[in-house]
């Protein structure tokens, strides 16, 4: 379907994929999640916290995307121009092991010093229950956890959403 190609004529793709889109864009939206400030103690709480959140990101899914297919986009940074590990490595360790990689890009952060690489992924909604839980391990201390930055792209690309932590989400409506 060459999604990053048509992406890519619309949007610098270092604008598009950074954490919290919401300020960039004039058709953004930010949604809070939890509304708590206290951050858990014990294992029970995180976990608990846990299952709010990815609840909440599920519901929030449902509602922004009115139902519409989607899928996931990955964003891992490095500081060298190859990715010191591989995305199977990455998901294996998740105990995701039903995904499609539709496509991969790949640009230079000049401004950071990075290198960004990106993997539009199709998975089913179990597995990416998994990608959402060891996302937001990564931010309330829980294992396993990835360390990439998470975007639920629509496939016909006219929104996307960015899960920037376990307190917010941003949406943004594209240009068709």
């Amino acid at each position: 379907m060459e999604y990053f190609k048509r992406i890519r004529e619309k949007y610098d793709f270092g604008v598009l994929f950074e954490v919290g889109p919401y300020n960039r864009f004039k058709c953004g939206k930010r949604v809070e999640l939890t509304g708590e400030k206290v951050s858990p103690h014990t294992l029970i709480d995180k976990q608990n916290l846990m299952e709010k959140v990815s609840s909440q990101v599920n519901n929030l899914i449902e509602k922004e995307f009115h139902n519409s297919e989607y899928m996931v986009l990955l964003k891992f940074e490095e500081l060298a121009e190859e990715m010191s590990y591989t995305l199977e490595s990455v998901m294996l360790n998740l105990g995701v092991v039903e995904y499609h990689v539709i496509e991969t890009a790949s640009y230079e952060d000049i401004d950071n010093e990075l290198f960004s690489f990106l993997f539009l992924i199709d998975v089913t909604n179990c597995e990416f229950q998994k990608i959402i839980r060891a996302f937001l391990a990564r931010h309330i201390d829980l294992e396993p956890y990835v360390m990439a930055e998470l975007f639920i792209v629509s496939k016909d690309l006219s929104k996307y959403a960015n899960l920037y932590d376990d307190r917010g989400m941003d949406f943004i409506e594209l240009e068709k």
